[in-house]
């Protein structure tokens, strides 16, 4: 009686299937994920050590740096999760955490890509990682995209009758 939402298993009445084990699709949506789950570390290890080093100096930890280290970490987990899963059912989540990601990539591009920063290193990093930013925004919303699609295909295919 439970629901199988696994890449083998099926959903009870569920309409149809779209197969996409072996095609170059699934390729492509494995590269996607894969990069997710990068791109979500590089997220986590750029901004993270600030927190750390406000921690260690009794100081106030900076909310936007908090919320960056948690979609990092969100995304990669999430990215996990559905690469096991049927990607295409959960598409909401993929547009949830598009939404979070251009939330980020909103606030870091208008602190940062702005700034002259002078020979400071840190404001460089800062304006680089807005762009790494961008193309997580830009990962998510694609998944997104390709997830809805396959929604929508699966559900205009024909329900099998049950006699």
């Amino acid at each position: 009686m439970a629901f199988k939402f696994f890449k083998n298993g099926s959903l009870r009445g569920e309409k149809g299937q779209v197969r996409e084990d072996s095609t170059i699709a699934a390729y492509i949506r494995t590269a996607l994920r894969f990069l997710q789950i990068v791109l979500g570390l590089t997220v986590i290890t750029l901004y993270a050590p600030y927190l750390v080093r406000a921690h260690k100096q009794g100081k106030y930890q900076d909310s936007k740096w908090l919320y960056a280290s948690i979609t990092g970490g969100l995304s990669m987990g999430f990215a996990v999760l559905l690469w096991f899963l049927r990607g295409w059912l959960f598409f909401c989540l993929d547009i949830l955490i598009w939404f979070q990601w251009l939330v980020l990539f909103g606030i870091f591009a208008k602190l940062y890509v702005p700034e002259n920063p002078e020979g400071n290193k840190d404001i460089q990093k800062m304006k680089n990682a807005v762009w790494i930013l961008l193309i997580n925004n830009l990962l998510w919303l694609a998944t997104a995209i390709w997830g809805g699609i396959k929604y929508f295909q699966v559900r205009k295919q024909p329900t099998p009758s049950v006699v």
